[in-house]
């Protein structure tokens, strides 16, 4: 019952233990007060269609596996100046997939969604038009500022669902959050039943997915974990040149990697165990990120040009 619970807040707020008391009373001042007028805002903007207005404004959609850090991610973009993004919802995470009824949330097919072939969304999916995107702009817009200059929306399976947003928006850009796939795999396990072996091979089945739409996409960007954690000020570069958005000067991305590493490196056969069931295809597609199995140091750069960005 207890890891029942814990699994509940995880899905509902991203908590991994049961939180303290000052949690329940800051959490009912929020649902008494916040989203109550959040909500009321946003219909107000419905009713005499306030909704922000896209013409030469950024729409930039972020994208990247459960405990990846997309949601650090979300809120170092969000809160920059002159961006929007979704928030005071009662939604988990503020993610907009939770918001609209265009497509299925990816908490409907699991952690593991990128199995699920029906997850992978693009351009030749029928609900890919014009239709989708004003129900979208309605769903996500209530909850923009007007004011701002670039809108965001952020939930994990943007990270294969690019060509399909693309389509409906393609003024959009995409920014993916890369993780090495061993502390994933460990962050992740604690709620799903899989076991490590399977959770990495979903990994690279999912990252397979981006590479090869990545050469359908115009606009994108690809991240990693690791870069922000080490190199901050470098990442904070990059999202200024490849989308004009100025983050704050103190970039606090906290590093939980090595946890994960040395319980990977205690038990040799993990390795054995992936190395025996996992393609030699599947394995070099984390060489193109500069990750690896067998050592657990992640190189300074990734082995190939991931980004690309056309103004």
């Amino acid at each position: 019952m207890n890891q029942k619970i814990k699994a509940l807040f995880f899905r509902l707020n991203g908590k991994k233990e049961i939180p303290s008391a000052k949690y329940f009373v800051n959490k009912s001042i929020k649902y008494a007060f916040v989203v109550p007028f959040v909500y009321f805002k946003a219909k107000l903007k419905l009713i005499f269609n306030l909704l922000p207005d896209l013409n030469h404004k950024q729409l930039l959609f972020i994208g990247g596996l459960h405990r990846s850090g997309t949601s650090p991610l979300y809120n170092l973009i969000r809160t920059a100046n002159g961006v929007s993004g979704i928030s005071g919802t009662t939604v988990p995470e503020q993610e907009g997939q939770f918001l609209q009824s265009v497509y299925t949330p990816d908490s409907e097919y699991g952690l593991l969604f990128g199995f699920e072939k029906s997850c992978h969304l693009t351009e030749v999916d029928q609900r890919a038009n014009s239709v989708s995107r004003a129900s979208l702009l309605r769903s996500w817009g209530q909850f923009w500022h007007n004011k701002a200059t670039c809108y965001v929306e952020k939930s994990p399976s943007n990270i294969i669902r690019a060509r399909f947003l693309q389509t409906i928006f393609p003024e959009g850009k995409f920014l993916f959050i890369v993780r090495h796939p061993i502390p994933y795999a460990f962050a992740v396990q604690k709620w799903t039943n899989a076991d490590i072996t399977t959770i990495i091979q979903h990994w690279l089945h999912v990252h397979t997915i981006l590479l090869n739409d990545a050469a359908f996409i115009k606009n994108y960007l690809i991240v990693r974990y690791e870069d922000i954690c080490d190199e901050p000020q470098s990442f904070r570069n990059q999202i200024y040149d490849n989308f004009g958005i100025e983050l704050a000067n103190t970039i606090n991305f906290e590093d939980k990697n090595q946890a994960y590493f040395s319980r990977w490196r205690s038990d040799p056969r993990l390795l054995s165990d992936c190395i025996s069931t996992v393609s030699e295809q599947s394995l070099n597609i984390l060489e193109l990120f500069s990750y690896s199995l067998n050592d657990t140091y992640v190189q300074s750069n990734m082995s190939f040009d991931l980004n690309r960005i056309y103004q």
